[in-house]
């Protein structure tokens, strides 16, 4: 699906699919910004049925993930992640034992004054001020926020 998908797209010159676990992958070259949606969940007895592989931390978890993205990323590099919003600590502070730092943090909300959901972080070698955001998918029930709509505008007809 992931080479039928770039064959289609207008940067398949610039894309290359490679089918491997993360943990053999061992390119020659440093990256200068990595962006993944890993696993969400830790492995539970109700793994989701659908995909309990893209879900769950069966084949990766997130130590694994910060450890492998420390050996990828160039001098300057940046990696982005999202996951739930109550393993922000956890990862923030296993990043760093890797001298890997918060750069900007985006706490994503299902709803204005709701709770957090899920948090997007961007991490780098370079210590710097975190820059931190706040998101808001609803703006009210069903009602799309302006900061999500400017954000999908290009997905909809």
């Amino acid at each position: 699906l992931a080479e039928e998908n770039v064959e289609n797209s207008p940067f398949s010159s610039a894309i290359s699919v490679i089918h491997c676990g993360l943990q053999n992958f061992s390119p020659q070259q440093k990256f200068d910004y990595i962006i993944c949606n890993p696993p969400y969940f830790e492995i539970s007895e109700q793994l989701h049925l659908k995909h309990p592989v893209a879900r769950h931390q069966v084949k990766l978890d997130y130590s694994d993930l910060l450890e492998k993205s420390s050996e990828l990323l160039s001098v300057e590099g940046v990696s982005g992640y999202i996951f739930p919003f109550d393993r922000e600590d956890f990862l923030i502070s296993r990043a760093e034992d890797l001298n890997l730092f918060p750069k900007r943090i985006i706490r994503i909300y299902g709803i204005k004054d709701g709770k957090v959901k899920r948090t997007f972080l961007e991490l780098s070698r370079i210590k710097c001020k975190v820059q931190k955001e706040d998101f808001y998918i609803e703006q009210s029930p069903r009602v799309w926020s302006e900061e999500y709509k400017n954000l999908t505008r290009e997905f909809y007809l």
